[in-house]
């Protein structure tokens, strides 16, 4: 795809966005701008051209939101840590839209939970004492402990 091309692309993505965020899409941005800035341009680049300016933005923006609340006060990660966070997210998106791969998680096929449970590691780093969001991919899970947001035992 010529970069002219790309950067249309990225214009009607962010237009997009721009619009479904509404008012909190500019604390948004900066805490996108601020958790991740530690990437280098070329790996930001690299990612954004892995997942799309769009899939990108909407999982940086998920991610700020998970790790600093409603008012986006997300920590600084670092370099390997935001995209490990980044890629991870997307990954797990794509998995959860998967209609045959959640088929097998739902029937609790192994290899699809574990699957998915990586994917949520990496998208999820344990930077804050909250625990991750979205229902446990199964009861083995909470030997994990505070990771995915359980007890062991419970």
């Amino acid at each position: 795809m010529s970069p002219v091309v790309q950067q249309q692309l990225g214009t009607l993505d962010l237009d997009d966005l721009k619009q479904r965020w509404g008012d909190s899409y500019e604390a948004r941005m900066e805490a996108i701008r601020r958790t991740f800035g530690n990437l280098s341009p070329e790996d930001m680049n690299e990612i954004e051209e892995a997942l799309g300016t769009r899939k990108f933005l909407e999982s940086a923006g998920k991610l700020v939101e998970h790790l600093g609340g409603p008012l986006f006060d997300a920590p600084v990660l670092d370099a390997e840590t935001a995209r490990d966070a980044l890629l991870g997210h997307a990954h797990a998106e794509e998995l959860r839209a998967d209609p045959k791969f959640m088929e097998k998680f739902g029937d609790g096929d192994l290899g699809a939970r574990d699957q998915l449970r990586r994917a949520r590691d990496l998208a999820y780093p344990v930077v804050t004492d909250e625990p991750v969001p979205g229902p446990l991919p199964d009861a083995a899970d909470r030997s994990r402990g505070t990771l995915l947001g359980t007890e062991e035992g419970e």
